[in-house]
């Protein structure tokens, strides 16, 4: 079973009203389930986000595309640099931002239409 089938309802619900936010600005927008994350993007475009479900509590994890000052500057929520490392997930996903409420999924969609969309 995959983490998103197995994580929360509300972690579950944040990640299926994060993806319809997106799709009535992303034509053509698809969700990918992995064994432990969610991914979207564009059917013929990268991957733009990644996302981490919580199994027991709500929110979710996000791991975006774009630097992470394009990012802070379109939410509240504490923007984090992913530490350098080796390899190519880390040279593109450079940030990550946990989303803990309901009330922050448009600002993030937001986030991600503006910032890790445009860079995918």
């Amino acid at each position: 079973m995959n983490y998103h089938e197995s994580s929360s309802e509300d972690s579950q619900r944040m990640c299926e009203e994060l993806e319809r936010s997106l799709s009535t600005k992303i034509p053509n927008l698809k969700r990918s389930v992995a064994q432990q994350w969610c991914s979207l993007n564009q059917l013929g475009r990268s991957k733009f986000v990644y996302i981490k479900h919580r199994k027991r509590t709500g929110g979710l994890e996000l791991w975006c595309m774009g630097k992470p000052s394009d990012l802070q500057a379109h939410t509240k929520l504490a923007i984090r640099e992913r530490q350098p490392s080796s390899g190519g997930f880390s040279e593109r996903f450079q940030a990550r931002v946990k989303v803990e409420s309901m009330n922050y999924v448009e600002e993030i969609a937001d986030m991600l239409l503006q910032v890790s969309y445009k860079v995918s």
